[in-house]
């Protein structure tokens, strides 16, 4: 997907229902629809409108998005099975929403109360809309894509400044759940037929070398594997996972996350403070108060055999 900034972002979740029932989307959906509401509140427009008629028409313009990007979605995703195209551009996508808003927004208005609106007014609103739309697809692109589970972004890769306790920092990349190399990185393989089976784990029907996780993370209904070579999403539940690995492989450090010993570059812990987990690609993470003694009884037994 490319956004009207020229910001790219990929893809790697099919389901265009997990995409929109997302938390992430679904705050930023309803953020754009108060801002659009509060940008269209003009006495001509919906300004006559009483409290309950405008909850009428938000409801209305709410479940008209909803349907919209369903579809959109459901269309773009057809497309690109197809091999018909190869790049969205969103605008492509936000943009044809525009008539299905006004027409709500000013039928209602009219329906209700008969009120005439001027072919210049409409015309003025039409523009500063299309500007609205373009200011969320950007903000889209640059803030909401990074933080979604379904998308894996182009422009730098991100850290928690201040990661919580329990879920740790969000996950910098989550490259494609289906055998497609990304970004010309290693593509899906599996390990040789020859290596031993007790080393193999199996994870959504995907099977990986156990000295080769570096980490596991809980992402909604997903599971996000990275290994050496690649980062992964997969459909998963992190504690079966963990149920078929052995503590001196790693050790899940809280309800979220997994981390292999060998990916560990530091350990660091004040007296009595929060234990903070430094990995060799920068990445922090915290272990889970009720898991600190566990967890450093576990890293002491790998090192000292």
């Amino acid at each position: 997907m490319r956004f009207i900034d020229g910001t790219h972002a990929q893809i790697v979740i099919d389901s265009p229902t997990d995409i929109l029932l997302s938390p992430v989307f679904l705050k930023y959906m309803f953020f754009c629809i108060a801002v659009y509401s509060l940008l269209n509140s003009d006495p001509w427009d919906v300004g006559a409108l009483s409290p309950w008629e405008l909850m009428m028409l938000w409801s209305l313009v709410t479940a008209t998005v909803i349907v919209w990007y369903v579809g959109a979605l459901r269309v773009t995703h057809w497309l690109l099975s197809k091999g018909w195209i190869k790049t969205v551009f969103t605008p492509l996508i936000i943009l044809p929403s525009l008539p299905l808003l006004q027409f709500l927004t000013y039928g209602v208005s009219v329906s209700l109360h008969d009120t005439y609106i001027p072919s210049a007014d409409v015309i003025r609103t039409a523009i500063k809309d299309v500007f609205v739309l373009a200011l969320f697809d950007m903000a889209f692109g640059s803030f909401v894509a990074p933080q979604h589970p379904a998308f894996i972004c182009d422009h730098g890769n991100r850290t928690s400044a201040a990661p919580d306790a329990d879920t740790g920092p969000s996950p910098r990349a989550i490259l494609p759940t289906k055998p497609v190399a990304a970004r010309g990185e290693v593509s899906f393989d599996a390990p040789s037929p020859d290596a031993d089976a007790n080393t193999i784990v199996t994870i959504a029907g995907a099977r990986f070398d156990r000295k080769d996780l570096v980490l596991l993370r809980s992402e909604d209904h997903y599971l996000q594997v990275v290994t050496q070579d690649r980062r992964v999403m997969l459909r998963g539940e992190l504690g079966k996972v963990v149920e078929t690995l052995d503590e001196t492989i790693g050790f899940r450090i809280n309800r979220s996350v997994w981390i292999a010993f060998s990916a560990i570059a530091e350990v660091h812990q004040e007296a009595g403070r929060q234990i903070e987990i430094r990995l060799k690609n920068g990445d922090l993470y915290q272990v889970s108060k009720y898991r600190r003694v566990a967890f450093l009884n576990a890293r002491k037994r790998v090192t000292t055999d």
